[in-house]
């Protein structure tokens, strides 16, 4: 080995977290169109209602904003957890091409 090469460092990884971690980042964009439809139909004639009447007048596009906003909490939550708990372990190489299965 000569001294301008540095050798690969393999380090391990945990893929639940960095699947739930890149879900929360995108997910944002979905989660500002969610915020931008809830501030655009909120109506401020609201007071004096039961929480029943309240529920009877969402609309069928608040109901999947607001899931639209649980799903990114639940996507952030789940990263947190798993980065805590998950394991690391070795990335699997990918099979090279010269690569030949015992015949």
């Amino acid at each position: 080995m000569s001294g301008s090469e540095v050798p690969e460092v393999i380090r391990p990884i945990k893929p639940r977290a960095n699947l739930f971690r890149m879900l929360s980042i995108l997910w944002i964009f979905p989660s500002f169109g969610a915020i931008w439809i809830i501030l655009l139909e909120r109506s401020a004639s609201r007071k004096g209602l039961t929480l029943f009447q309240r529920l009877q007048e969402v609309t069928l596009e608040q109901w999947i904003t607001i899931v639209i906003l649980l799903a990114h909490v639940a996507f952030v939550w789940f990263a947190r957890h798993y980065e805590r708990t998950e394991v690391p372990r070795l990335p699997v190489p990918a099979p090279s091409d010269s690569f030949k299965p015992p015949s």
